[in-house]
């Protein structure tokens, strides 16, 4: 039986029982400030079939749940996480919210296509668009 599952680009705190279904595109570990051995979070950005992403945080308090099971490229059905604002000074994309894993948060890893749900998530801009992007974004540049 197919799962119905959230576009990420509609995701807002005010949904409720969201399951999504997306990739690892992007993934890496934020190390304490004055212990770089320790780990305070672990960051990545979701890529879902319509294209649209997000980013997801496990807190201190859950990694030890969550250390070894994401992994750059493979795709997860992911429910039971909350959603909070995508603030800060720095966001990996442009969505308004992020998603938060919880207590209860579960992830399945999935076996989906590359032409499901494509493997890098690049959104190429002309240098002009780039010079209008909000400045907290952020991009990555390849010179010819």
């Amino acid at each position: 039986m197919a799962k119905n599952f959230t576009p990420i680009h509609t995701i807002n705190p005010s949904i409720e029982n969201i399951t999504i279904q997306a990739r690892v595109i992007r993934l890496w570990s934020v190390h304490a400030f004055n212990n770089p051995s320790e780990t305070n979070a672990i960051e990545m950005v979701l890529l879902d079939a319509e294209g649209g992403k997000i980013q997801a945080s496990i807190k201190k308090s859950f990694i030890s749940k969550w250390r070894n099971v994401f992994l750059k490229g493979q795709a997860y059905n992911i429910s039971y996480f909350g959603v909070g604002k995508n603030a800060g000074d720095y966001k990996p994309t442009m969505h308004p919210y992020k998603i938060n894993f919880r207590m209860f948060t579960q992830a399945q890893a999935v076996e989906v296509v590359a032409s499901t749900i494509p493997i890098d998530g690049f959104d190429f801009k002309s240098y002009e668009a780039l010079k209008d992007l909000d400045n907290s974004v952020l991009i990555g540049i390849k010179i010819y």
